[in-house]
């Protein structure tokens, strides 16, 4: 979603100010992952443990983790769905 707002801010010829090195390493590293887990097991799972029971609500969720980082093949799917999963 970033990137989509840098681009969209570059095609109106809106500059964005400049983020360093470390702040970088710190979104990427640390609050990235962090909201990440956050949406999928915070707030997703627990809502869909409600209506679908554990068990069905773990495995939706570790498809939605997968498809949130768009696959490439199969071997990519079952790789997401099994981390998502875990």
């Amino acid at each position: 979603m970033g990137s989509g707002v840098a681009l969209y801010l570059r095609f109106r010829n809106q500059s964005t100010p400049h983020i360093g090195l470390m702040e970088l390493l710190l979104l990427a590293l640390l609050l990235g992952p962090m909201l990440e887990e956050s949406l999928f097991r915070g707030c997703l799972l627990p809502l869909m443990a409600q209506t679908t029971g554990s068990g069905i609500a773990v495995i939706l969720t570790a498809i939605l983790f997968a498809l949130f980082h768009q696959p490439a093949d199969v071997a990519h799917w079952v790789s997401f769905t099994a981390t998502g999963v875990a």
